[in-house]
């Protein structure tokens, strides 16, 4: 597992394949809908396959707590940097 904070400042920890998971591909197939529902599901599902049911309460309280709502733009951009990290790490383990 790799723990880290984003910019933000959210605390996360997710799997070190993350950036591997097929559910990824498919969340951000629906998140890029011109389709404003599958766009919705597709968020969901991006927060869920990064961070599981437990954590999509953990990101939206933080949201919350940082903005006054849960701001869907935001938790996506948070989410798209934990990828990011997320895939850096995995490629320096790889060098290792």
């Amino acid at each position: 597992m790799l723990k880290g904070k984003t910019e933000a400042g959210f605390k996360y920890e997710v799997n070190e394949n993350i950036g591997k998971d097929f559910r990824i591909v498919i969340a951000l197939r629906k998140l890029n809908s011109d389709d404003m529902v599958t766009k919705v599901e597709g968020t969901y599902d991006y927060a869920e396959a990064i961070l599981g049911k437990k954590g999509i309460d953990s990101i939206v309280a933080f949201t919350i707590d940082k903005m006054g709502y849960a701001d869907a733009n935001f938790i996506t951009e948070q989410l798209h940097e934990i990828v990011r990290k997320a895939n850096e790490k995995s490629a320096e383990v790889k060098k290792s």
